[in-house]
């Protein structure tokens, strides 16, 4: 009941980051992309269920999904994050590396200016100034692809993935799940649409 320290941050899943007007981020790439498709309806984002076995409902009533990066990173006290692009502002980070992706620890700033809340993020590397830039560097932790999945999971309110389930059965399983659930909330839809994002 009781414990000797208090739970370490890192057992907590990755918080998302999505950058608001007039925002900035100076921060470090941890992990490879986790890309998917989203609706965005009754004023939430939800994930895109189209499969060969299931036609989403949202794309049946609100046309074509929205495609998203999220990019892990780690911020200046070592805390997991995912920064979410749109494949607009994914285009511009990968232009900054046209030999390739972005390598692991890359230090970058986000910034969304200040207007329309939907104004493109612009991605920059930062001018470096510390002579210890390079062991800060090696000393980011990574991030894996599963826990951004479990943040978006649970962000998303999907059913939990049960123990040792792999997540392609997970997917099988909750897919359906949430075609149903979307048939349902969309008999009274309250909020309805597709996000003007850049």
């Amino acid at each position: 009941m009781f414990l000797n320290e208090p739970p370490k941050r890192e057992n907590h899943l990755p918080h998302l980051v999505r950058l608001k007007a007039g925002q900035t981020l100076t921060t470090r790439l941890a992990g490879e992309p986790l890309r998917v498709h989203t609706h965005f309806a009754t004023g939430r984002t939800l994930p895109c269920v189209n499969s060969d076995q299931t036609l989403c409902p949202l794309c049946e009533l609100i046309g074509p999904p929205r495609y998203y990066a999220y990019w892990p990173i780690r911020g200046k006290s070592n805390q997991a994050g995912a920064v979410e692009l749109t494949a607009l502002a994914e285009q511009e980070l990968l232009a900054l590396f046209p030999e390739g992706n972005p390598p692991f620890g890359q230090r970058l700033q986000f910034h969304r200016p200040n207007g329309r809340r939907n104004n493109p993020v612009q991605i920059s590397i930062p001018f470096l100034e510390d002579p210890h830039e390079k062991a800060r560097k090696t000393e980011v932790v990574p991030v894996s692809s599963s826990d951004v999945q479990r943040t978006l999971f649970r962000l998303w309110e999907a059913p939990p993935m049960a123990d040792g389930e792999s997540l392609e059965v997970y997917l099988d399983r909750i897919i359906p799940v949430l075609a149903v659930r979307y048939a349902h909330m969309l008999q009274t839809p309250r909020n309805t649409g597709s996000i003007d994002d850049s």
